[in-house]
């Protein structure tokens, strides 16, 4: 299986020296794209879908045990679409089990975009993430587009290897962040999550339980959130619900940069 990296720069750095020891062991090219996680997914995963059979999005701060791919390129054969668990600071994001399951609008909250494995042919045919979803997007609602691209493929039976063996390592949500930023993201994240529930039609219990879950996250997730946290993403949590943010600032991106 062909093994190539593509770079999205975001910025106005120049890459060269940082990439020049990866480029020795594999090919890596450089393209740029506007601001935005999924802006920058995109350009890179149809950049190189041509020249792989499958793609992954790992962010800025994901990091690959060495024999990650050795080990999941066995584990790919016969399967369409692939997901591994996603290990911060303080643990696994989501308990992910080591079986095929059939994509449904509850397993694919499960499937965060670093640890997603997904055939090149499958990404273009779905058109990618939209754009307008996630992380430095345009608008508010800074999550769910790796959500909402499951629930979009899935809308044909699809089978997702989970490979809970498997491991992506990276920062936790609001590492680094003062306690307002902090809040930021995380209610920005929190539209997101609800804005995806209120398009895809989720049941008013499942809605209800989302804005609940939020409420008690900081009792049920000691050491990740405290209650303000867990209020911040209630919050945000109606906003996308409800299609439209509580406050008139311009800039509701989940991070100033």
């Amino acid at each position: 299986m062909p093994e190539c990296v593509i770079v999205v720069n975001q910025s106005e750095i120049c890459l060269d020296n940082a990439l020049a020891e990866l480029r020795s062991v594999m090919p890596v090219d450089v393209i740029s794209s506007p601001r935005g996680l999924s802006a920058g997914r995109n350009r890179g995963g149809f950049a190189i879908a041509d020249r792989v059979d499958f793609l992954t999005f790992p962010n800025d701060t994901s990091r690959y045990s060495p024999q990650f791919i050795a080990n999941l390129v066995p584990r790919l054969k016969g399967c369409a679409i692939g997901a591994v668990s996603c290990v911060d600071e303080l643990g696994p994001r989501y308990a992910i089990p080591n079986e095929d399951v059939v994509l449904d609008k509850e397993n694919v909250w499960k499937i965060l975009e670093p640890g997603l494995i997904i055939s090149s042919t499958i990404f273009v045919d779905s058109g990618g993430f939209d754009e307008m979803l996630g992380s430095g997007a345009s608008s508010p609602w800074q999550s769910g587009e790796g959500t909402d691209l499951l629930l979009r493929i899935g809308q044909r039976p699809t089978v997702c290897r989970f490979m809970g063996q498997l491991s992506i390592f990276g920062k936790f949500e609001t590492s680094g962040l003062q306690p307002r930023d902090r809040r930021r993201k995380l209610r920005a994240y929190g539209r997101g999550y609800g804005f995806v529930q209120s398009r895809w039609q989720y049941s008013k219990i499942r809605r209800f339980r989302s804005i609940m879950g939020a409420l008690t996250l900081f009792f049920r997730s000691k050491g990740k959130y405290n209650l303000r946290d867990s209020v911040s993403i209630a919050v945000g949590r109606v906003e996308g619900l409800l299609g439209r943010t509580f406050d008139q600032r311009e800039d509701q991106r989940a991070v100033h940069r």
